[in-house]
């Protein structure tokens, strides 16, 4: 079984970075919330409805974006993990979970825009796609008419090569079918 996991260094640095951001914030409503008495007229558009708007919107920004930083932070999960009987992909929002090799119809490495992902086509992708939430459902649709297969495999947060881990893939699906004597 091989399992590929997510870079934790790069989550840290991500991690770091929302902090960051969070403490400008922070900085920036002390300054001009706190302290008005020493600015300019030039800033008194902070005082009006207008700024606290505006302030309220950078506050609610950097909120948003520290719990989804922490949120991945914690719960990420490994993108893909290849077993004897198939592969579970978490991958990306769209992960499809364990996708059986006897349910493949083939697998390639591709550019979507300036991004390589594993490509994977089914023979029944309906059978993965009906339990699915509706969002999902169209985000595949919309997959879909611009040409692309049905499962995506993104790697770009993990420090494997794609190209190995696509080998790795077609290896072990073929060494599947060849046990099973089955004809795909």
């Amino acid at each position: 079984m091989e399992i590929y996991r997510v870079k934790k260094k790069m989550s840290f640095s991500l991690m770091i970075g929302i902090i960051l951001f969070d403490l400008s914030i922070a900085f920036f409503l002390y300054l001009f919330i706190f302290e008005r008495h020493s600015i300019s007229s030039d800033y008194s558009f902070l005082t009006t409805g207008l700024g606290y708007v505006l302030i309220l919107a950078f506050l609610v920004f950097a909120l948003c974006f520290f719990f989804a930083g922490t949120y991945f932070f914690f719960t990420a999960k490994d993108p893909l993990i290849i077993r004897d009987d198939g592969f579970i992909d978490q991958s990306s929002f769209l992960g499809f979970g364990f996708i059986s090799w006897n349910d493949v119809l083939s697998i390639y490495s591709d550019y979507v825009l300036t991004e390589k992902y594993i490509m994977v086509e089914l023979l029944d992708s309906q059978k993965y796609i009906n339990p699915l939430s509706s969002l999902k459902k169209w985000l595949l649709k919309v997959n879909k008419k611009l040409g692309y297969s049905t499962i995506q495999i993104v790697f770009t947060a993990t420090k494997d090569n794609i190209d190995n881990v696509c080998v790795i893939m077609l290896e072990q699906w073929n060494k599947y079918k060849e046990e099973n004597h089955e004809r795909i």
